[in-house]
């Protein structure tokens, strides 16, 4: 094989995906044209100062998280404190009784269903960890580990 075929290979496996970045590139750069109000100021701003728009916006999202947590806290404390007053049972139709046990039943078993995934999918069973004096130790001698 010799190296024109490579590289005509190349080019044609190539191609499509240049083509499809220079599409969704062409798309950006039109819809960026096409930007009004704060976006386009900022962006504008970002372009004359040389900084990255991108690196700041992840900066102002963490720094407004940080923000958030006291209300976060406030509106826990609150929504515990309507939960414990019993306030919530007073927005439940006593006679549809059995649509909310079936949501609870199925929100309940959803979450083993997950919590069963998890433990299998990170210990690979879900029997429980064995002892040193597990009977069943004697079986591991034989089994590979690596499987």
């Amino acid at each position: 094989m010799n190296v024109q075929t490579v590289v005509k290979a190349c080019k044609l496996a190539a191609t499509p995906v240049t083509k499809l970045g220079n599409a969704v590139l062409a798309n950006s750069v039109k819809r960026l044209k096409f930007a009004d109000g704060e976006f386009a100021t900022q962006v504008s701003q970002h372009k004359a100062a040389g900084t990255d728009l991108a690196a700041q916006a992840s900066r102002d999202f963490v720094a407004l998280q940080f923000k958030l947590i006291p209300y976060r806290i406030e509106r826990f404390y609150q929504e515990t404190c309507y939960f414990a007053s019993g306030q919530w049972l007073k927005t439940i139709d006593a006679s549809q009784w059995y649509k909310y046990a079936i949501f609870e039943i199925r929100f309940v078993l959803r979450l083993f269903v997950c919590y069963m995934l998890f433990v299998l999918l990170g210990r690979r069973s879900i029997y429980p960890p064995l002892t040193p004096t597990s009977p069943f130790l004697e079986q591991m001698k034989y089994t590979n580990p690596n499987m």
